[in-house]
């Protein structure tokens, strides 16, 4: 018993991990800003910089950043890019915390399925008398 339910929640991290990277396709922009290139200087010799939206991914909390002047702009990947753990465990946990609700709402049910189906008061898709 104790190692079915140890697998149980090894498998709810690896499907917890994998949503969180399937969110990774989830891309937005801002509200995080970066600047992206540098219009020149002010009459007094300050840089003048053009600061933009920064590309994101990531569901519910974008984990993933793009790193302008890094890598390809506007384009993201976790070789290449800023990706920032704590947003990302909080999506993993998320996740996690959704598949254990899921599991016990699924055991619960075809637990009762089953004691319904033994005891003969009918369950579902049992005729009526």
């Amino acid at each position: 018993m104790a190692v079915q339910r140890l697998v149980k929640y090894i498998a709810i991290a690896l499907g917890a991990f994998a949503l969180t990277i399937a969110t990774s396709r989830i891309e937005r922009l801002g509200p995080d800003q970066a600047v992206y290139c540098a219009l020149g200087k002010s009459m007094d010799g300050h840089q003048i910089w053009c600061p933009e939206p920064v590309l994101n991914a990531g569901w519910p909390a974008p984990y993933l950043y793009d790193t302008p002047g890094i890598s390809v702009e506007r384009k993201l990947h976790f070789m290449e890019d800023s990706l920032r753990t704590g947003p990302f465990l909080a999506d993993s946990a998320f996740f996690a915390l959704l598949l254990i609700g899921l599991s016990r709402i699924f055991s619960k049910v075809s637990k009762a399925l089953r004691r319904s189906g033994r005891s003969g008061a009918g369950g579902i898709g049992s005729p009526r008398s």
